[in-house]
């Protein structure tokens, strides 16, 4: 019987508490790599939903630059018209890109484009009043200084285009 008894002190008590230990180290270890995984996905899924709203914020002011430029060369007053369906959607990427805006920069980028987008606004109810012949020169002007200067080249998308050229 001491045999056997000093079999399982010596022998098996020491396997069965290393096997405990490294069981629980395994675990923690498990356990940790879960939590900077789901810390990693939150951070990519911000990042992604950031890039959209930028991404979407630009489709939307192209599409009213598109619009305006549409409108000096036809004078068609339809391609004016269409102006304040997209304005909503422009909106609300804006507003969900500052919602998202964490940095300093980001902060700064989003509050020009916000300032550029009211320019943008209190220029084109201006122009809605204008008589036909006084219209163009301002859609150029909304076209190309409001709308890309003042807007389109502080979404990091349209930014990142003036190494392109």
């Amino acid at each position: 019987m001491t045999t056997g008894r000093f079999l399982v002190h010596k022998l098996v008590w020491p396997v069965v508490t290393s096997s405990i230990i490294l069981l629980a180290v395994g675990i923690g270890g498990a356990w940790y790599v879960l939590q900077l995984q789901t810390a990693a996905s939150d951070i990519l899924a911000w990042n992604v939903t950031s890039i959209k709203a930028a991404v979407e914020l630009e489709i939307s002011i192209r599409e009213i630059r598109s619009q305006l430029n549409r409108y000096q060369l036809t004078s068609d007053v339809k391609d004016l018209n269409a102006i304040p369906e997209i304005q909503p959607v422009s909106e609300r990427w804006m507003h969900e890109s500052s919602r998202l805006a964490r940095s300093s920069e980001e902060k700064i980028l989003v509050d020009l484009i916000e300032r550029g987008y009211a320019r943008f606004q209190t220029d084109f109810t201006l122009l809605q009043q204008l008589p036909i012949e006084s219209k163009r020169e301002l859609c150029r002007k909304l076209a190309d200084d409001v709308l890309q200067k003042q807007i389109l080249d502080h979404t990091g998308v349209g930014s990142r285009r003036k190494w392109d050229r």
